[in-house]
């Protein structure tokens, strides 16, 4: 969406002035800021989807020249839960989104982790045998994940994790390249990475925006999404996912690679995206509903959870009644007064007929109870999780004493 800068608007304006009768195309791999600026008569689409599918019905799949794009699987990883954070500061305030800014937090002027035994924990985490939903528990995973990119908040963070790899005792046997800062730029970033994946059998790329868009290294086959949260746009958030979907073959044992793999440690945010794609998709597509948008996308990109150490992935309307509960729960745990309420983000994961319920209930209560939250919920049919109720139970006995 370059169109849409400074740069690229003065561009088109000048172009626009020499080339009055022109005809005008627009490219893009994301275009989901822009699709408003356009009926759905004006565009065309072929996206991730369109291409997983020709790829499966493809008949001849001896010529099929979709076989060497390989398929992406997001994995959900909920930290709060797994380091036992849950009673811990690691909340955002506007969201109840994990919060990786607090999370990777570093000490003022210093590349030193504020929480650095929290992180230190993380990594042994990531590499605990016990853990088979980490992507480095074991050694066949290892060998799979043999090269990596680690999204992270900032440079500090970045910074400061370089050094904790390079002490652990896993890690340490990894080539930890640092492409945040100014030290680096994108052309020179994206040559060392091809040049250390050359030299060693095991990378790790830290960046904190570098190299998520408009770059391509086959040999990645994970990114660990560890930034960002209810504000990530699912432009950005595709962009850099789609890092580890470029096709790869091995030149030595010829295997191609056959799948992307995201760990998404935010869960959250990882469904509302795919809410996100699904209400852009309905814009071109109003006679689909978004369950069966959704349905379709998850088919080629599943979203997978570990629930009591089984894989368990999302079908639609799994997926859209978790946000809306998600949603739900933010609303009335901040009160219903909140301006949480009138933001679109937050209500366009909502039915129109949830929406006025909601409004209906800040009109007349001006304090956000358990009492109001269960009774909303049985009142509209809507399935209350386990983890639901000792989260709201918590924050009310925590009211109850600062009263």
């Amino acid at each position: 969406e370059g169109s849409t800068s400074i740069l690229g608007q003065e561009l088109i304006n000048a172009l626009k002035v020499n080339s009055q009768n022109a005809k005008w195309l627009y490219l893009s791999g994301t275009p989901y800021s822009i699709l408003s600026q356009f009926k759905p008569s004006e565009v065309f689409t072929w996206n991730y989807t369109d291409e997983q599918e020709a790829k499966e019905k493809f008949e001849n799949q001896l010529n099929n020249p979709y076989a060497n794009q390989p398929e992406l699987r997001i994995y959900l990883i909920n930290l709060l839960k797994d380091l036992d954070l849950i009673n811990q500061n690691y909340v955002g305030e506007d969201d109840d989104y994990f919060s990786f800014e607090e999370f990777f937090k570093c000490k003022k002027d210093s590349d030193e982790f504020e929480h650095e035994s929290t992180i230190k924990s993380f990594l042994d985490l990531l590499v605990n045998q016990k853990k088979q939903e980490y992507p480095f528990s074991n050694e066949e995973y290892r060998e799979y994940f043999k090269h990596t990119f680690w999204y992270l908040p900032n440079v500090a963070s970045c910074n400061a994790l370089e050094k904790l790899l390079n002490e652990h005792i896993i890690f340490k046997n990894f080539k930890i390249l640092n492409v945040a800062g100014k030290n680096s730029n994108s052309l020179r970033a994206w040559n060392d990475v091809l040049e250390a994946i050359d030299k060693y059998k095991y990378t790790i790329t830290l960046s904190c925006g570098r190299l998520t868009r408009g770059v391509t290294v086959g040999q990645w086959t994970a990114i660990l999404y560890l930034c960002g949260g209810s504000n990530t746009s699912a432009s950005q958030y595709m962009q850099t996912i789609f890092r580890v979907q470029s096709a790869y073959t091995d030149k030595i044992t010829g295997k191609k690679k056959e799948i992307g793999y995201v760990f998404d440690f935010a869960p959250q945010r990882a469904l509302v995206i795919q809410d996100k794609i699904a209400l852009f998709e309905k814009e071109l597509k109003p006679y689909l509903s978004i369950e069966k948008i959704t349905q379709k996308n998850l088919q080629f990109m599943p979203v997978i959870a570990n629930e009591n150490n089984q894989f368990v992935a999302y079908d639609a309307r799994r997926l859209v009644d978790e946000i809306r509960k998600n949603t739900i729960e933010i609303i009335c745990n901040s009160g219903f007064t909140s301006t949480k309420l009138l933001k679109k983000s937050v209500l366009s994961n909502l039915t129109q007929h949830q929406i006025d319920l909601l409004i209906d209930i800040n009109k007349k209560s001006g304090i956000s109870s358990l009492k109001t939250y269960k009774q909303y919920l049985n009142d509209n049919g809507i399935q209350e999780s386990s983890s639901q109720t000792k989260t709201i139970n918590k924050q009310q006995e925590s009211k109850e004493k600062n009263k």
